[in-house]
């Protein structure tokens, strides 16, 4: 396949995508879209805005697009290396200030691996059961990423950072966990992995009892796994209670009674 178009960055801030053979212009975009990979089309990418992931994305072919041509260029040979430029070099905020080309917005990856084969921005996300068995690097499942939190208090969250892992490369431990390590207000809707997470708990954490809360997410889905136990049984977890399972906007609500504990996932911040 040839390429057929280019990428301009507009002095405005905005992206012009135009056809190379005449420089008419196909569509423009806001800078604040989202590159999104098409996970069912190995050379294909979205553009798309956060509040409407669904409804009308742009879809191209990473082959369609002449790096060389585009303004600024993009210079990488790799697919995963395009989508990195196109983002930080052309979906940035323009600072409108006439100083150069505004600033790129900053982007947290947590626990995924240095070079991910996937990268998932949450449609809106599905609840997909208990699970069992995935409590090491080594009995989990492929593209399956964990995220394990301790309660420990009814006002705040701590990241469990060394029961962080991937098994896309086999990690027990992820590089960023001790950077990751820190404490969330159990008021506040935090970011990980694409998602947008709130957690609260009434539980009486008497005599030094906290839990461990463990979120998996399967990266090429929009699927999401959770189990819980309390510290006197670990290694025995707690089923959610699907009964108490809601869809919420952009995500879902479930409950895990017997904790007092309460989970939100979404797609977008509440």
């Amino acid at each position: 396949m040839n390429p057929i178009v280019k990428f301009i960055k507009e002095s405005n801030g905005n992206v012009s995508l135009l056809k190379i053979e005449d420089d008419s212009i196909v569509t423009s975009f806001s800078p604040t879209q989202n590159v999104v990979r098409d996970l069912s089309h190995p050379n294909k990418f979205k553009i798309q805005s956060e509040t409407s992931f669904e409804s009308s994305p742009f879809v191209l072919d990473y082959w369609e697009i002449d790096g060389s041509a585009c303004e600024p260029m993009i210079n990488s040979s790799s697919f995963d290396g395009f989508l990195k430029e196109l983002s930080e070099k052309f979906f940035f905020v323009n600072t409108g200030d006439g100083q150069g080309e505004g600033q790129v917005q900053e982007v947290h990856v947590n626990n995924f691996p240095p070079v991910p084969s996937f990268f998932k921005v949450y449609e809106s996300p599905q609840y997909r059961g208990n699970v069992y068995g995935f409590t090491s690097s080594n009995q989990s499942k492929k593209y399956i990423v964990q995220s394990v939190f301790q309660l420990s208090s009814t006002s705040q969250i701590n990241f469990w950072s060394p029961n962080h892992f991937d098994n896309e490369y086999g990690f027990g431990t992820m590089m960023t966990d001790s950077a990751e390590s820190r404490l969330i207000p159990s008021i506040d809707t935090f970011q990980m992995n694409g998602m947008f997470i709130k957690i609260t708990s009434t539980f009486n954490f008497f005599g030094g009892r906290y839990h461990l809360l463990r979120l998996y997410q399967d990266v090429r889905t929009n699927e999401v796994y959770l189990m819980a136990n309390q510290s006197t049984a670990i290694g025995t977890y707690i089923p959610f209670d699907f009964s108490t399972l809601k869809a919420v906007d952009g995500g879902f609500l479930i409950e895990c009674l017997s904790l007092n504990l309460k989970i939100e996932v979404r797609n977008k911040f509440f």
